[in-house]
């Protein structure tokens, strides 16, 4: 079953979540009270981003959320393929190479078994940390600009 799911794409209108850790860097509050998602709530030593794909989470929100001080944010698959502006750019700055996204369903055996797993990937793989920054950027202005939190983290005490 794990690998024909990892073969069916998502639709665009599939909705996917994003554990995000508290603790600083993460997040910031801003000046409207609301919080600003960093790039850093994206990092991933593979570059592949994981998510949990919601439908396939029985338990909802809690699933994803390791711990309750913790937050989940909430992406649409449309939204991370349409990340359009991370490109390569040869020495006299024209573009040759514009990456392409999409969430892959890539469910965990275990144990622990996940299987609503999926990953945030880029075709081609990056060249470059460069590039898989620039996605992490778009990924933070996604979540801030339209204020995309499933649940919001604890506040952290200072």
């Amino acid at each position: 079953m794990a690998a024909r799911l990892a073969s069916v794409p998502l639709s665009d209108d599939e909705t996917v979540f994003r554990h995000l850790p508290r603790g600083p860097g993460h997040w910031e509050p801003s000046g409207d009270g609301k919080l600003r998602v960093m790039p850093t709530a994206f990092n991933d030593r593979g570059q592949k981003p994981s998510v949990d794909i919601a439908r396939l989470c029985p338990g909802g929100v809690p699933q994803t959320l390791l711990s309750r001080e913790n937050g989940v944010l909430r992406l649409w698959v449309r939204q991370v393929r349409g990340v359009k502006d991370v490109t390569v750019q040869d020495a006299k700055q024209h573009v040759v190479q514009v990456y392409a996204f999409d969430v892959v369903p890539r469910p965990i055996a275990g144990p622990p078994a996940n299987p609503a797993h999926a990953q945030i990937e880029a075709s081609p793989a990056f060249s470059s940390d460069r590039h898989f920054r620039k996605l992490r950027i778009a990924l933070a202005i996604i979540c801030t600009a339209g204020d995309q939190w499933q649940l919001t983290p604890e506040p952290i005490q200072s």
